[in-house]
């Protein structure tokens, strides 16, 4: 049975009771519009006695549940109390586009027995899927908080939540990195200082240095363009110690991912006040990852945010810097200078490379104080981009999936492709057959398939397990392949643990066609049990094909091969590979075997123009393509899983090159997108562009 233990623990309760609010009994304070005094009676919740929102209780509009005489003429209002934990992120949720323009929300903490004033809670509207909400706000030293929603009469928004996240402490917390030398909330470090600290490559703290639990990652990362780069703020405390920033950052993850539905943190870069710069959203801080951070441009801008609230507080130097060198080396590496416009909605040049927030949206992001600082900040890009050392401009829609080791890349390749399915394959990773008869079977399931060691399952592939937690686990092979050890770990970490396993690798490969398919299905693949070059595009043609991928010897057909072909009765066999993999004996003994059936032979002068055959059959385009060694197997089958749940093709490639066949049939693709399966060893970087 799989265990975890939470890194984020999170109170989520519907902001309308589906009551009016109860008579006046004591707490007082300012009515927004009129300044009169008026008696609020707020609606008390302790986060134990919160309604989940996993409950779905019935929710009203805020008219039904607001009392008019608490309210400014012509307004609804209501206040809802909470109490918080010592550091917590506080944000409230609507459906989306039910927040009226006359809306406002505020918040307040009782700190010390003493209520603060009054902040504004900024409101931020999500593009595409996702709830409408605020800003989250950092609570600091508070025992409760109150948030109040106010908006037009009968115009206040649908299904209000406030989300009260305790981000809890873990490892990250205490191995925060150091401050730099001499940063301080204040400024505080000299201009040259300064210089040799942010020139050149910023050094970025990795989703991990924060404690990222990715566990409720369910976005997959989509590439766009960086065209500019979009400035936030994000509101909340500034006087947060450098051991906060985690934890800050896990709460406004959580808030992004789970509450406001984005599937993962909005912005791209976090930059805290003394100079620290963080990973936001996943998918690598080199690639030009697509964000959730300004509706309309979030596909062409970079998003970064400066933690804190800076409406009247000044920005330190020392982040000011780091935002500026940060944004500096984003342009450079994606090969655009500190001149010129970003590009905005439909295309529309925007009025520079970096802009504030509410230069696209309805916001004070990135504060009354920060903003009119934008030239600056402007002035100090165009300084330090001249100290970034020149990049060699490789295509930004390039991506490397990779590990040290096959294990690895198989984890990292899931990692970037698949959410949270319900099934994960797993194969050994020191045999090639039953990897490549799992991968047509994983694409009916939208799963992935993970390489294990026979005596034990990986680091990484647990770590991606755990990630995903899926409520199976389906091995295949016997012991020999995955023996009872690693079947014990793979235990703990889902709920069952099926083994699909055969006398031999034939047989494996039936009993795994013959549990995903029904009888009589439209095309069957074949391909060498024995020799694994031909076979390297086989998986993912077959997934694209729905067709099962079945096993042969190659001058004979195992009986297992022969039962499974029997059952099936498919109108079409697709053998992949030339005569030295599969044998003309072999497709003689498949046409007396299934004598209506159409026999197709698929096979180039090379492994390599096999691969390429294989995508001409059946893609004409496509918005992405996956390389990997033609060299050696492990990586190809990492590939073929996550190509077939992206629907491309697996492309086969040298070391440092590519056959003309290979680039000449990317030209036609034109991919958006290539992934790269494999470290650098096994494919260098800009092979499938150079000829052989």
């Amino acid at each position: 049975m799989r265990t975890s233990v939470p890194l984020v623990a999170v109170a989520v309760f519907l902001l309308l009771t589906g009551a009016p609010l109860a008579p006046a009994t004591g707490s007082v304070d300012s009515d927004p519009v009129s300044g009169s005094s008026a008696t609020i009676a707020p609606i008390e919740q302790s986060l134990e006695d919160a309604t989940p929102v996993e409950a779905q209780a019935d929710v009203v509009e805020l008219a039904e549940a607001a009392s008019p005489a608490m309210s400014p003429a012509g307004f609804d209002r209501v206040v809802v109390s909470a109490e918080v934990p010592a550091l917590a992120v506080v944000g409230v949720t609507w459906d989306q586009g039910t927040g009226s323009d006359g809306l406002t929300v505020r918040m307040r903490n009782l700190e010390n027995g003493v209520w603060t004033g009054w902040s504004d809670m900024e409101l931020d509207e999500a593009e595409g899927a996702g709830r409408g909400g605020t800003e989250p706000m950092a609570v600091l030293e508070a025992t409760n908080v109150e948030v109040e929603v106010t908006a037009p009469s009968g115009e206040g928004p649908q299904n209000a939540r406030i989300h009260v996240i305790d981000p809890g402490r873990g490892a990250a917390d205490g191995d925060a990195p150091p401050v730099p030398a001499s940063a301080s909330t204040g400024g505080g470090m000299s201009p040259l200082a300064l210089a040799a600290l942010l020139t050149g490559v910023p050094q970025v703290y990795s989703r991990a240095g924060w404690g990222a639990d990715e566990t409720i990652r369910t976005w997959r990362p989509e590439l766009g363009e960086v065209t500019g780069a979009v400035i936030h703020h994000t509101a909340g405390r500034n006087d947060y110690t450098a051991e906060d920033v985690p934890a800050i950052i896990r709460g406004i993850y959580h808030y992004h991912a789970v509450g406001r539905e984005w599937g993962d943190i909005g912005y791209n870069a976090v930059v805290d006040k003394f100079g620290r710069i963080w990973e936001g959203r996943f998918g690598g801080i080199t690639h030009p990852v697509i964000g959730a951070h300004a509706k309309g441009v979030n596909s062409t801008t970079f998003g970064i945010s400066l933690m804190g609230d800076y409406t009247e507080e000044e920005v330190p130097d020392v982040a000011m810097r780091a935002m500026a060198q940060m944004t500096a080396w984003k342009f450079a590496i994606h090969g655009i200078t500190p001149e010129g416009a970003a590009v905005g909605l439909e295309g529309e040049e925007l009025p520079e490379r970096v802009i504030g927030h509410r230069d696209v949206a309805l916001t004070a992001c990135p504060g009354d104080a920060f903003y009119p600082r934008m030239d600056e900040l402007r002035g100090l890009v165009a300084d330090l981009y001249a100290t970034v050392p020149a990049y060699a401009q490789p295509d930004p829609h390039s991506v490397r999936l990779a590990g040290p080791d096959r294990f690895a890349t198989s984890a990292a390749t899931s990692q970037w492709i698949f959410r949270s399915p319900e099934v994960v394959y797993v194969a050994t990773g020191f045999e090639y057959a039953d990897a490549l008869a799992a991968s047509p079977a994983a694409a009916l399931t939208g799963s992935p398939v993970l390489l294990v060691r026979p005596d034990g399952v990986p680091e990484a592939v647990a770590a991606e397990l755990e990630r995903m937690q899926p409520a199976t686990i389906r091995v295949l092979g016997g012991a020999a392949a995955v023996s009872g050890v690693a079947l014990a770990e793979l235990g703990e970490l889902a709920e069952t643990v099926e083994v699909v396993a055969g006398v031999d690798r034939y047989e494996t490969a039936a009993l795994m066609s013959l549990q995903s398919w029904e009888e009589g299905a439209e095309t069957v693949y074949l391909a060498s049990g024995q020799s694994t070059p031909d076979a390297l595009g086989a998986a993912a043609a077959a997934a694209e094909e729905t067709a099962p991928l079945l096993l042969v010897k190659k001058d004979d057909v195992a009986e297992a091969t022969v039962a499974e072909l029997e059952r099936l009765a498919p109108n079409r066999v697709v053998v992949v590979g030339g005569e030295a993999a599969v044998g003309d004996g072999v497709l003689a003994e498949i046409s007396e075997l299934l004598p209506g059936a159409t026999l197709e032979r698929v096979g180039g002068v090379d492994r390599y123009a096999t691969s390429a055959l294989l995508v001409e059959r059946l893609w004409d385009s496509t918005s992405g393509v996956f390389h990997a060694t033609g060299v050696t197997w492990p990586d190809a089958l990492s590939a073929s899983s996550a190509a077939a749940e992206k629907g491309a093709p697996v492309l086969i490639v040298k070391a440092a090159c590519a056959p003309s066949t290979i680039r000449d049939l990317l030209g036609e693709l034109d991919p958006a997108v290539e992934f790269v399966v494999g470290g650098t060893s096994a494919v260098a970087d800009g092979a499938s562009g150079t000829d052989c």
